[in-house]
């Protein structure tokens, strides 16, 4: 395509070109109306030429090219890549103390026991840190309800991954309820240790406490221990009876040669009493054998006692 300066100049020189023919051929009206008329043709087919060079319209038909769009962000912003960021991995480093087992080997949660009962709880705890347990290590109690604990020494090592079984005497509180006692291991350091992510979870004794009205013991005692005498005779006995909380006990002897009245025995808390001496006779020669029967609450044999016979003439 030719450029608009090309176009002048052709327009130009052609318009030169036809004024010299014009000027050869004399001053005739024809020459000089046959030169006019090429010149305006000329200058027409030019022009045309020159307003389809310039208008982005023309007819001319150009190659196109494949568009290729490249989307914008917000605001007519490129996106710009982004790195992604790293995160180093974490090293979770394993403590040095550490329990991650612990089993109930007796007394296990919500045990029942009745006011100011003797029992033991016994653990068994894996060692889950870093160190050995040494044998001075010790089961503390933290918090809670302490029934009575007292600090135990493990009085063995105890190497990672291993286990030991720990006790502790323990009694029932007095009054009815539940009960929890927390517990942890200490460093010979004095340094507390239990279970969990940061091993500041301790571990526990629960238990309910209940009132059970019985008796737990009765026992006869005879005065004399032992008959000499003339036969028939007589001995005293009384009964010492203790009770888990209070009420009333019904009761009477067993003996070899009969059974006694039934007799009561009230406690206003758990405990023991004594009961009032009874007379028994002694017909011999053979030795009485004796021993306390719980009617209420237990209906019970207890443990029989004997009191050797001599009859003398």
């Amino acid at each position: 395509m030719k450029s608009p300066i090309r176009i002048f100049s052709d327009l130009f020189l052609i318009s030169l070109l036809l004024s010299g023919c014009s000027l050869a051929g004399g001053n005739s009206a024809g020459s000089e109306t046959i030169a006019q008329t090429m010149i305006a043709s000329t200058v027409a087919a030019l022009q045309t030429q020159l307003a389809n060079s310039t208008n982005p319209t023309a007819t001319a038909v150009a190659a196109t090219a494949t568009q290729k769009i490249i989307p914008t962000a917000t605001g007519g912003t490129l996106p710009q890549p982004t790195a992604a960021a790293y995160t180093a991995p974490t090293v979770t480093s394993q403590p040095n103390y550490l329990i991650t087992g612990v089993e109930d080997i007796t007394a296990p949660d919500n045990s029942v026991y009745i006011p100011g009962e003797a029992f033991t709880k016994t653990w068994r705890l894996t060692n889950g840190g870093a160190a050995t347990w040494t044998s001075d290590f010790k089961l503390v109690f933290v918090s809670g309800d302490a029934m009575g604990a007292t600090s135990v020494a493990l009085g063995r090592s105890v190497a990672p991954n291993q286990t030991i079984d720990i006790s502790v005497a323990l009694v029932a509180p007095s009054t009815d309820g539940a009960y929890t006692g927390n517990f942890m291991l200490q460093t010979n350091s004095g340094k507390s240790f239990g279970f969990g992510s940061s091993a500041a979870s301790p571990f526990w004794v629960k238990i309910t406490v209940q009132h059970f009205f019985q008796a737990t013991a009765a026992s006869v005692t005879a005065s004399p221990t032992s008959y000499s005498g003339v036969c028939p005779g007589s001995v005293t006995l009384s009964a010492t009876i203790t009770s888990s909380s209070a009420g009333t006990v019904t009761y009477y002897f067993v003996t070899s040669t009969g059974n006694s009245s039934t007799y009561s025995m009230t406690f206003s808390a758990a405990g023991s009493l004594t009961s009032t001496a009874i007379t028994w006779p002694i017909v011999g020669p053979n030795a009485l054998t004796v021993h306390v029967y719980i009617e209420t609450p237990n209906h019970q044999d207890f443990s029989e006692g004997t009191v050797p016979v001599t009859c003398t003439p």
